[in-house]
C-alpha cells in the first residue's frame, strides 16, 4: 500500500464512524429521556409504580436497559392534627331520619286510615266470593243503574216519561218563558198555599221580587237572563246581599227539590217579606 492510498482509507474510517455515532444518538437521547434519576438525598421520597418496575425487572433480566417511570414527592412532615367530633352534632346525625338510609319507621296510620284499609279489605274479599260472582255482581249492576234513574228523575231529565210529576208542579211555571208581568201573584200564590204546593209558591215569590226590583229599575227582566245575571245587576247596591240569599233558597227549593213543608215556607215567604218591603 503506497503512501497516498493510506490517507484515503482514514478519511473513509472516519466518516464511517462519524456516521454510526450519528445512527446511534437518538436511541441514547431517548434511552436517558426514557428514564429519571433522582438522588434519595435531595429531601425527596422516590416511589416507582408497580407495574413499570415489573417492566424494569424484566427487562434488566433480558440485558436491556430498562424503560423506568419514576415519580418524585416531597417528603410531608406537616404535623398531623387531630380535629374531636363534637358529640352533640354526632348524635344529631345519627339520630336524623335523613341518614337513615332503609330504616325508616312508616307512619303511625290513623283511626280513619285504618277503617278505609278494612273497607277496601273486606271489599276485595267479599267480590272473590262465589256468591258475589253468581249473583252479587247482578244485583250491584241493577242498584247502580236504578240510583242513575233516581238521579235523572231529580233532575227532571225524565219529564217526557212521568207527565205527571210536571202537572203537579203546574205546568205553567216550569220555564223561565212566562211573562212576569202578566201574572197575579197575590191570586197565584194563595192558589199555591191551598193546595199545598210550596214549591210552586216559592217560585211565585222569587218571580214576584224579580218583577218589583224590574219595576223600580234596578234590574232588566228579560226572559232569557239567568238568576246569577240579576244577581251582577245589582253589584253595588244594599239589595245585593238579600237577593243572593234569597236567590239562593228559591234555587234549592225548585232546581234542588229541597223538600218543603208548612213550616219552611212560612220562614222563606218571611225572607222574601223582608225583602220586598225595603225602600
Amino acid at each position: 500500500m503506497n503512501q497516498r492510498t493510506q490517507p484515503r482509507i482514514v478519511i473513509v474510517l472516519n466518516r464511517l464512524l462519524i456516521l454510526l455515532l450519528l445512527c446511534c444518538s437518538p436511541t441514547v437521547c431517548l434511552r436517558a429521556q426514557d428514564s429519571t434519576t433522582i438522588d434519595p438525598s435531595d429531601g425527596k421520597e422516590v416511589i416507582i409504580s408497580p407495574e413499570k418496575g415489573l417492566k424494569s425487572d424484566s427487562a434488566t433480566s433480558a440485558g436491556k436497559v430498562p424503560d423506568t417511570v419514576t415519580y418524585a414527592a416531597p417528603n410531608d412532615k406537616t404535623t398531623i392534627r387531630v380535629r374531636p367530633v363534637d358529640a352533640d352534632k354526632l348524635h344529631d346525625i345519627e339520630t336524623d331520619r335523613r341518614y337513615q338510609y332503609g330504616d325508616d319507621v312508616p307512619p303511625t296510620a290513623s283511626a280513619w286510615d285504618r277503617f278505609w284499609a278494612w273497607f277496601w279489605r273486606n271489599v276485595r274479599e267479599l267480590l272473590r266470593t262465589k256468591a258475589y260472582q253468581n249473583v252479587g255482581q247482578y244485583v250491584l249492576l241493577v242498584a247502580i243503574g236504578a240510583l242513575v234513574i233516581w238521579l235523572l228523575y231529580k233532575a227532571d231529565v225524565l219529564s217526557n216519561l212521568f207527565p205527571n210529576r210536571s202537572k203537579e208542579q203546574g205546568l205553567g211555571y216550569e220555564t223561565l218563558d212566562e211573562n212576569i208581568h202578566d201574572i197575579n201573584f197575590t191570586d197565584r200564590i194563595n192558589e199555591a198555599i191551598e193546595g199545598r204546593s210550596y214549591r210552586l209558591a216559592v217560585r211565585l215569590l222569587y218571580l214576584q221580587t224579580l218583577k218589583r226590583l224590574t219595576d223600580n229599575g234596578l234590574i232588566h227582566w228579560q226572559v232569557n237572563k239567568t238568576n246569577r245575571q240579576y244577581a251582577h245587576e245589582l253589584t253595588g247596591n244594599a239589595l245585593r246581599p238579600g237577593f243572593d240569599r234569597l236567590t239562593t233558597q228559591f234555587e234549592y227549593v225548585w232546581y234542588g227539590d229541597f223538600p218543603v213543608d208548612e213550616d219552611r215556607f212560612g220562614i222563606i215567604r218571611q225572607q222574601f217579606q223582608e225583602f220586598n218591603q225595603q225602600p
